[in-house]
């Protein structure tokens, strides 16, 4: 065989593996709606009050993306989130605001800020707040994402630490990749 040959032969190869991945890309749905849950345990880390003013806590949550009706190829994988979020009560009002990292199966990422004040008016039942992911990197570069999202009190797993708990919040998205 001619050294020529074998870089066809190396090429077509790669050609054969690879060209059902692109092909698969290249047929991605660019944008869409989804629904899903994630089901978290929150850490309080930080606590502080003025009395009879407000009280502040900051808390770590981790949890795990159940999707729902699979609508997206990009949202196949197993993905983790991992969030910071500060709980405010003051002046009679109380909410809680944030942001999360979603990591997906091939380590890609995704960054989310959420607010619970900015309820979208036009899914009342989705009463817990909202949120924007403001992008990603890997399969997720280009990703961009607004949705709303709704509450339940979980029973936290056996072992966690004083003061933790559970929570399924389940969302309704609508995504685009540029």
């Amino acid at each position: 065989m001619t050294r020529n040959s074998i870089k066809t032969a190396i090429a077509l190869c790669a050609l054969a593996v690879f060209a059902p991945n692109v092909a698969a890309a290249a047929d991605a749905p660019k944008k869409g709606s989804r629904t899903f849950t994630i089901h978290y345990v929150y850490h309080p880390v930080g606590y502080s009050e003025v009395p009879g003013v407000g009280k502040v806590t900051t808390m770590e949550a981790s949890g795990q993306i159940e999707n729902i009706k699979g609508e997206s190829p990009a949202f196949k994988d197993a993905i983790k989130n991992k969030c910071h979020m500060v709980s405010i009560e003051s002046a009679g009002k109380a909410w809680t605001e944030g942001a999360c990292v979603a990591t997906d199966g091939d380590g890609d990422l995704v960054l989310a800020t959420f607010d619970s004040r900015n309820l979208d008016k036009s899914q009342p039942k989705m009463d817990c707040g909202s949120y924007v992911d403001t992008g990603g990197t890997g399969k997720f570069k280009g990703f961009s994402a607004t949705g709303s999202y709704t509450c339940a009190m979980a029973e936290a797993p056996k072992g966690e630490p004083a003061g933790s708990f559970a929570m399924d919040i389940s969302h309704n998205e609508s995504w685009q990749m540029n």
